[in-house]
């Protein structure tokens, strides 16, 4: 019995040793991992870093500016004034076509409808949404 104890308190303790190599392993490559990660992120930060800088620098006004200068003749650029800007109601669109439906098409049961007697209206005032008092757009 003795004997038995010691051969399955050794296979236990064995196991455990696996077990625990491998608890050791997986954290290691964990760890390697987060740290493979945490290297990415910091060189896309600094790629970021240097692709604002480099868009600030691109969209920096004297450099715009002479870039207009300098291909004034082939841009053919206006400068911008405050008279150039308007409201979008301003603008004289075309006016909408009428709208033209043809009830066969949108609804194969529309002929019947047509022909079904007329609906009674409700025994009872239906109620009306209550303004909520802030202006809208078309308030104005």
């Amino acid at each position: 019995m003795k004997y038995f104890t010691l051969v399955v308190s050794l296979a236990a303790l064995i196991v455990v040793v696996v077990w625990a190599y491998n608890v050791n392993y997986q954290t290691r490559q964990a760890y390697q991992r987060l740290a493979d990660l945490r290297a990415e992120i910091a060189a896309e930060g600094e790629a970021l870093q240097v692709l604002r800088v480099e868009w600030a620098w691109l969209n920096s006004p004297a450099r715009l500016q002479a870039l207009v200068d300098a291909y004034e003749d082939e841009l053919r650029l206006t400068h911008l004034r405050a008279d150039h800007f308007s409201y979008p109601g301003s603008v004289p669109f075309p006016p909408r076509p009428p709208l033209v439906l043809d009830p066969e098409e949108l609804w194969p049961i529309a002929p019947e409808l047509a022909a079904a007697p007329e609906l009674p209206l409700l025994p009872f005032p239906v109620p009306r949404p209550r303004s909520t008092g802030s202006a809208q757009w078309g308030d104005q």
